[in-house]
């Protein structure tokens, strides 16, 4: 049960999100989904890298000090 508690969660919200979007373009032959979906999943991993946006160090919110 630990690497449940290693799994990044946000993540693989954002990954799962994206996939149908993959999966219509597929099915359609259709590049905009694609390219929704593929946005999609690179803003979730460039988060997942940075620890930055929604769902990272306790919110949305920017709060500059």
């Amino acid at each position: 049960m630990s690497w449940i508690k290693k799994l990044d969660w946000v993540f693989l919200i954002r990954f799962l999100m994206g996939l149908p979007f993959l999966y219509m373009a597929y099915v359609f032959d259709d590049w905009l989904p694609a390219m929704f979906g593929v946005a999609i999943i690179a803003t979730g991993i460039v988060a997942a890298f940075t620890k930055t946006g929604c769902g990272y160090a306790g919110g949305c919110s920017h709060n500059p000090q």
